[in-house]
């Protein structure tokens, strides 16, 4: 768009600026004016110890997989949605790789998670556990262009702002965040450098290791943390309130008018 694709160094640049002002400068900005409403709640702190983080970030990007599986087979069958990710570059060598990484998997990881979970999820959250989750998710997913993408957004962005609930630390969902957006540019490269049906053998036995990781691991973490699925409405405000109060807001349709204009022209 806008000839960038000319230049990989350009595009990747202006792809880690696009990142930062139509997620970060405006979810701050939301953030900020979310918060002068403050009900009085009272609110728990997180408490997870090292090997229930390890364990949530294994759980965090195996589920990650898995959903894009789910949504890769809906999309076989509903092509109209689209699937799949446009390939930034033709490029494989370890620059091009490396650069990738870093604009598409480091730097989202932050700016998005800064962005939907610590500010607009955490300004949300006197609102309620499940209103804080399942409105930074959606925001989450909207940002994201073609329907295939914007429901794997929203169904991870779940994932992730679960995480971050119960941990109360947004370290956790930046590394799974990372750790998916980094495995989607390595896929990319290596299926430039191997031969289709090898690819597609490694793929699928990767795939399969990840289902069955996911569901074992969500098996542990309801008999470790059975409160992790639970979103508490720790809120003196009704449904239909706290809806009204954010819909009503000119910043939130500024700022989801400027996410997904930007997201659709650098689609």
């Amino acid at each position: 768009m806008f000839g960038l694709y000319e230049n990989f160094d350009i595009y990747m640049i202006s792809l880690m600026a696009i990142t930062f002002f139509s997620v970060f400068v405006p979810a701050r900005i939301f953030s900020g004016a979310t918060e002068k409403f403050k009900p009085d709640v009272v609110e728990d702190k997180p408490k997870t110890g090292i090997l229930d983080n390890i364990l949530l970030i294994i759980m965090g990007f195996s589920g990650c997989i898995t959903i894009n599986l789910i949504v890769a087979i809906i999309s076989s069958f509903f092509p109209a949605i689209g699937g799949g990710n446009a390939d930034i570059s033709e490029r494989a060598d370890t620059y091009a790789v490396i650069f990738m990484i870093v604009s598409a998997a480091v730097f989202p990881a932050v700016c998005e998670e800064l962005g939907f979970r610590k500010f607009v999820m955490g300004s949300l959250k006197d609102f309620g556990e499940g209103f804080a989750v399942f409105f930074s998710a959606l925001i989450f997913g909207m940002m994201h262009g073609q329907l295939s993408s914007i429901l794997f957004a929203f169904l991870s962005g779940l994932l992730f702002a679960l995480i971050y609930k119960k941990t109360g630390n947004i370290i956790y969902t930046m590394i799974v965040h990372f750790m998916n957006n980094a495995f989607a540019e390595c896929s990319i490269a290596l299926s430039r450098n191997i031969p289709d049906e090898i690819y597609a053998e490694l793929f699928l036995e990767f795939a399969f290791l990840m289902v069955l990781t996911f569901i074992i691991s969500v098996i542990i973490v309801k008999k470790k943390m059975p409160d992790f699925f639970i979103c508490s409405n720790n809120s003196i405000l009704t449904g239909a309130d706290k809806w009204k109060i954010t819909l009503t807001r000119p910043l939130f349709w500024v700022f989801i008018i400027f996410v997904i204009a930007v997201s659709i022209v650098f689609e």
